[in-house]
C-alpha cells in the first residue's frame, strides 16, 4: 500500500520528469531527420545499398528515456546501419563504406565526424546523430551484431534492438496499463513521449543527477546505457514513481555482473558485451600511476 506522502513525492518527480522531456517539436525534427538520413543511405546503386543496408535506431530516444540538453550539452539520437558484410572483413574498410557515403553529399559532409566506432553528423545547437556501422554476428544470431572499434583494431559484440525489446519487457505490464488508461488502442512506439512508464521517468531523473554530478567531470560520468540497465534490472514493476526511484536505487549495487572479479554491466541480451568496459581502462591506468618500477 502507498502511502499519501508517496503519492505525493511521486506527482512532483513526474512534474520534474515531464521537465526533462525534450519538446514535442524537437522529438519530431529529430525524427524526421533520422528518416532522412536513413533514406539516403539505403538509396538504391550505391556502395552502401550493395550491401543491404538494416538502419534502425537504438539509444535512448527509442527507449524513451532521452533528457533536456543541460546547460550547451545537446541530447544523442543514434541510429544503427546493419550491412550484410562478412566477418571476416577489415572493420574499417566498412565503417568507411558509411564515412564516403556521407561525404558524397556536402550538407552532410559539413557536420561529419569520425568518431572511435560510429560517424557522428552535428546538427549545432539541437542534437547530434551517431550513425554506428555494423555486421550481422553470423555465430550468435538473434539480432546480435558486430561494431567496428577503432582503439581495439577488432569487431566488437553488440545487440541494441535486442536490448530495446529486453527494456520494455521490463515494465511490460505497466506500460499496457497505461495505455488503456489513455485509450490507446493501437501499439505506440516506446519512445513515444505520450507515455513514460515508472521506468522510463527514474532512467530520465538518473541521468540528469548524473549531468548535474558530474558536470564538471565528464570523463568520469556514468554512461546512459550503465544507469539504463541497472535501473531496468532494479525495477519492479512498481506503479508509483517514487516507490519505483527507492526501490531502484536500493537494488542497483546487487546488479552489478562480475568479469574476472572486476565490477561490470553486461549487455542483458549479448553478455559479451560490458557496457562498464571503461571501468577497466580507469583501474589500470590508476594502477599505471600507482605501480613503481621494481
Amino acid at each position: 500500500m502507498i502511502n499519501k506522502a508517496y503519492k505525493q513525492m511521486g506527482v512532483i518527480l513526474n512534474i520534474i520528469g515531464e521537465e526533462l522531456d525534450i519538446s514535442p517539436s524537437s522529438y519530431e525534427d529529430a525524427r524526421k531527420k533520422y528518416h532522412a538520413v536513413a533514406e539516403y543511405l539505403a538509396e538504391p546503386d550505391t556502395t552502401v545499398a550493395q550491401y543491404d543496408p538494416n538502419l534502425y535506431s537504438q539509444g535512448s530516444l527509442r527507449l524513451g528515456t532521452v533528457v533536456k540538453p543541460l546547460g550547451s550539452n545537446e541530447f544523442d539520437l543514434d541510429l544503427v546501419c546493419e550491412m550484410n558484410i562478412s566477418s571476416t572483413s577489415d572493420q574499417q574498410v566498412v565503417k568507411e563504406l558509411v564515412g564516403n557515403r556521407f561525404k558524397e553529399k556536402e550538407i552532410y559532409k559539413k557536420m561529419l565526424k569520425p568518431k572511435n566506432r560510429c560517424w557522428r553528423l552535428d546538427y549545432a545547437g539541437a542534437f547530434h546523430m551517431d550513425v554506428l556501422p555494423a555486421i550481422p554476428d553470423g555465430i550468435k544470431g538473434n539480432d546480435c551484431i558486430l561494431v567496428p572499434d577503432r582503439k581495439l583494431c577488432e569487431w566488437q559484440p553488440s545487440n541494441p534492438r535486442g536490448y530495446a525489446n529486453w527494456f520494455k519487457e521490463r515494465m511490460l505490464s505497466i506500460r499496457r496499463s497505461l495505455i488503456e488508461k489513455k485509450a490507446i488502442i493501437e501499439e505506440i512506439p516506446l519512445g513515444d513521449p505520450s507515455i513514460r512508464t515508472p521506468l522510463q521517468r527514474s532512467v530520465q531523473l538518473l541521468k540528469r543527477h548524473r549531468d548535474i554530478l558530474f558536470q564538471d567531470d565528464a570523463e568520469n560520468a556514468p554512461i546512459s546505457v550503465v544507469i539504463t540497465t541497472l535501473a531496468a534490472k532494479a525495477y519492479n514493476n512498481e506503479e508509483d514513481l517514487y516507490e519505483a526511484l527507492i526501490n531502484i536505487i536500493r537494488g542497483i549495487p546487487s546488479q552489478l555482473d562480475s568479469v574476472d572479479g572486476w565490477p561490470a554491466v553486461l549487455n542483458p541480451m549479448n553478455r559479451e558485451e560490458n557496457f562498464a568496459e571503461k571501468w577497466m581502462e580507469f583501474v589500470t591506468a590508476g594502477l599505471k600511476c600507482t605501480t613503481k618500477p621494481v
